[in-house]
């Protein structure tokens, strides 16, 4: 298996990082915490592969994780809860492609409430560890399987640039794969 590591930030981060860590016990793991935010990114350990989980979107951390990922030439893979919609991927690679900018940019396009997405995300810049507290268990399970199906397409993925990335709506349990389409 490529070189891991797997960051968590919250209660959903880092029950993911646990469930995670029991599957995959060689994977290295951090949490993000408010008080070393200003350090933890230039502490990194060397990895092939990194992954961010959280249950907000934060352009702050995800912004500042894509250009340390882009100084070591590796790649990420987001995993966010934005109720209701769990994502995982897509499999981010700074350096020869898409970035998390890019991605960022087309989830805001596609949205119909991107006006309302906007002012939450401008919140969560602000103050980007006031996510939710707790998660359901369920949440967790859903968000390991995701994400081991992408490592286990990812030598197929890095063969090629990801442009998909997969999407549960936790209230009816419908996953799909979203596809990002190039500028």
């Amino acid at each position: 298996m490529e070189s891991i590591h797997f960051i968590s930030v919250g209660e959903f981060g880092t029950g993911l990082m646990n469930h995670i860590r029991n599957k995959f016990p060689s994977i290295s793991t951090s949490m993000l915490v408010e008080e070393d935010f200003d350090h933890f990114f230039n502490t990194l350990s060397v990895a092939k592969i990194y992954t961010l989980a959280t249950a907000t979107y934060t352009s702050k951390i995800y912004r500042q994780l894509d250009y340390q990922v882009y100084r070591k030439r590796a790649c990420w893979i987001p995993i966010v809860y934005d109720h209701p919609f769990l994502r995982v991927g897509p499999v981010l690679t700074p350096h020869i492609g898409i970035d998390y900018s890019c991605f960022e940019e087309q989830l805001q396009s596609n949205s119909a409430l991107s006006n309302y997405r906007n002012n939450v995300y401008d919140y969560n810049d602000q103050f980007p560890f006031s996510g939710p507290k707790g998660y359901l268990p369920p949440f967790i399970g859903w968000a390991g399987a995701i994400f081991s199906y992408v490592l286990h397409e990812f030598g197929e993925i890095e063969r090629r640039e990801s442009r998909f990335y997969y999407q549960l709506n936790v209230t009816n349990q419908y996953i799909s794969r979203e596809v990002l389409h190039p500028k």
